[in-house]
Formats: structure tokens, C-alpha cells, sequence
């Protein structure tokens, strides 16, 4: 059992306490920049928080927990650990971002598949509100908070900042302020060696489900994705994958996290369906169709997903801001299909012509 620098009575009692204890700044430290490898000083937040939903007696990143869960064999914790590693492929791409690139894994995480990150928050009601969801581990309501302070720490691992990047809204500070940390020896950050010289102090408090709801209800905000280009392109690649996935590992990756914060993907029959379909609210409308921004041949791939996905609703490339008016004809005695896509608010028209791989005409 870890030492607790502090117990509290109640989640506000903690929350005003750490408040205190940990002011909010910045400071300066000495730092690389993952693309370039150049080195200089920047300013970072001076405390990195983490919030848990109950007294776990460990602290694994996402990835660490996959691989220790004995229930899941091998070869389907590989297939998970492939899909992480191709859709980080995917987004360093359409993101912009250097081979390699820690932010890259960074991102990953944030959105839901496992990585060696562990989740940070310079926000510290941000890691309250991650606190907030039910204690499932114990069944007794309680939280746990955990406090990194930069300085102590930042030469002896990396730290990913994920705030900043244009195409990634729900990490950035006015949502979830998020960070990644990566130890290369560290697995347990409950259960740290002493030579490692590395601390986390770890808070814990009492509450109640009516507590915890109150909080938890006015921040949940935080967890959308509404124009989130990021949550967009993970959609689009993890259908793209569900169709040659396993059984096992997609009902693994559906079901991550508790709560969807980006829609995923199971294998039904090998059709691929996301949890969109299933009739969960929805406030993204226009996050299937932001993300053809970021693509390089935008109107072809809109064409190309209204074939494979005759029932959603594509916006314009263009103007983003009307769904288009899709018709499509067959061509050349049903061998191709034609699609003519128009956007009655901008008055783009355009065309695009496929072979006929048994598409629905409607």
C-alpha cells in the first residue's frame, strides 16, 4: 500500500487543500524538441496532476495494463499493440508530425488506445473531475490524486505536451490541458525504486455517488469531441481496420475505455460499426466530416465514403458547413459507378468515377 501525503473527508475538502498546496505556474526548464532534436529552454506548467477514480494499488500506463491482463492472450495483445502503432503511422501523416514523434504516441493515448504514456493534466479540476467517476475497483466511493512537480522530474523522463497542437481540440488547455509522461524503466508509478528519483505524491479522499455526480456533471463537457479534427481522423482509420481485426482484440478496443471518448470500432460479421450506430447521442455531426480537411484528395475521399457508408451524411469539402446532395449512376453496363456530389450553400459540384466493387445505388 502506497503512502498517502494526505487524506481527506471529502472530495471539496481535498480539492480546496491542493488548491492551496499547489498554486498553479510556470517555469522555465531545459528542454528538446521532438522533431528537430534542437535544444532550448521553455516554460511549462511547475505541477502536472493525475486523477483516479478509486484506491488502485498500482499505476501502469494504458499499454502496461493491456500486457498484464491474463485473461488476453499474446497474439491478440500484438494485434492491439499493431493497431496503436498503425493508426500513430496514420495520424503522423495527416498531422503533420515527424517519424517518431512522441507527440504522435501522445495523441494516441489521449484518444483512447493504449500507449506507454501515462495521462497528466496541468489542470488540477481537470484530474478532480477524472476522479469523479464511480470507485468500480473497491466499491467504496473515494478518489485519488496524484502531483508531479516538473522540475524534479524532467531530465529523468519525457514529457509530451498536448495543448497546442491546431488539430486536436478536446487536450488542448481550454478543454482537458492534457500531457503524456513516459518512464523507459518505470512500469509502476505507485511502486517507484528508490534509486529512480522519482516522486509522485498521492492524495486520496472520501465521498459519495451525489458528490462525485455533482462534480462529474459540470465538467463532463471536457470529454467531447465536437470539432475535434483528431477524434475524426481516429473514427476514420479505426473503421478502416475493424474489417481485418480479430474478434477478440475488437471487442478489446470497443470496449475502451468505459466511456467512449472517441467512437470505436467492434467486428460484427466483419462489417465495421461504430458505437454511432448503435444510437448513442450524438454532437459531433460534423466530426465525420471535418476531418476531409485534413485529407489530401478531399472530394475523392468523400465520394469514396459515401459508397462505402451510403447512410451517413458527408459535409462539403469546401465550406463544411452543408451536407452535400449525393447521386450516383452506374456506368458502362454497371461495371463503374458515377458520383456526382453538390453543395447547394457554396455551389460546388464535382465528380468522381469507381469501379463497381457491388456498391448499394441509393
Amino acid at each position: 500500500m502506497i503512502p498517502f501525503a494526505g487524506t481527506f473527508k471529502s472530495l471539496d475538502d481535498c480539492l480546496v487543500s491542493l488548491k492551496q498546496k499547489y498554486p498553479q505556474s510556470k517555469v522555465t526548464i531545459p528542454a528538446r524538441d521532438y522533431d528537430s532534436d534542437k535544444k532550448s529552454l521553455v516554460q511549462v506548467p511547475k505541477y502536472l496532476f493525475r486523477g483516479e477514480s478509486d484506491h488502485y494499488p498500482s499505476t501502469f500506463s494504458f499499454m502496461q495494463r493491456l500486457k498484464q491482463i491474463p485473461l488476453i492472450p499474446n497474439d491478440v495483445v500484438d494485434e492491439v499493440e499493431n493497431v496503436t502503432t498503425v493508426i500513430g503511422e496514420l495520424l503522423q501523416e495527416q498531422l503533420g508530425e515527424q517519424p517518431g514523434s512522441k507527440l504522435v504516441a501522445g495523441y494516441v493515448q489521449h484518444y483512447g488506445l493504449p500507449t506507454e504514456f501515462l495521462d497528466l493534466t496541468s489542470n488540477l479540476e481537470t484530474a478532480f473531475f477524472f476522479s469523479s467517476y464511480p470507485s468500480r475497483f473497491t466499491g467504496i466511493e473515494q478518489g485519488v490524486l496524484g502531483v508531479v512537480t516538473v522540475e524534479e522530474i524532467h531530465d529523468r523522463c519525457t514529457i509530451a505536451d498536448l495543448t497546442e497542437h491546431k488539430f486536436a481540440k478536446r487536450p488542448s488547455a481550454e478543454m482537458q490541458s492534457a500531457y503524456g509522461l513516459f518512464h523507459e524503466r518505470i512500469l509502476d508509478f505507485k511502486n517507484v525504486a528508490p534509486d529512480e528519483k522519482f516522486k509522485i505524491d498521492w492524495y486520496r479522499y472520501a465521498s459519495s455517488k451525489d458528490e462525485k455526480g455533482r462534480y462529474y456533471d459540470k465538467l463532463k463537457h471536457i470529454l467531447s469531441t465536437a470539432d475535434d479534427h483528431t477524434a475524426g481522423l481516429m473514427n476514420l482509420h479505426l473503421r478502416g481496420l475493424a474489417g481485418s481485426l480479430s474478434t477478440p482484440a475488437a471487442s478489446y478496443i470497443s470496449n475502451l475505455p468505459d466511456i467512449p471518448l472517441t467512437p470505436l470500432v467492434t467486428n460484427l460479421g466483419g462489417i465495421p460499426v461504430t458505437y454511432r450506430d448503435f444510437g448513442f447521442p450524438l454532437d459531433e455531426l460534423k466530426e465525420r466530416g471535418i476531418l476531409f480537411c485534413l485529407m489530401k484528395n478531399l472530394w475523392v475521399d468523400a465520394a469514396k465514403w459515401s459508397l462505402k457508408n451510403p447512410k451517413d451524411k458527408i459535409p462539403c469539402p469546401d465550406c463544411i458547413s452543408e451536407f452535400l446532395s449525393i447521386q450516383k449512376a452506374p456506368l458502362d453496363q454497371g461495371k463503374q459507378i458515377d458520383v456526382g456530389m453538390v453543395c447547394k450553400k457554396c455551389n460546388a459540384r464535382k465528380k468522381a468515377t469507381f469501379k463497381n466493387r457491388g456498391y448499394a445505388l441509393n
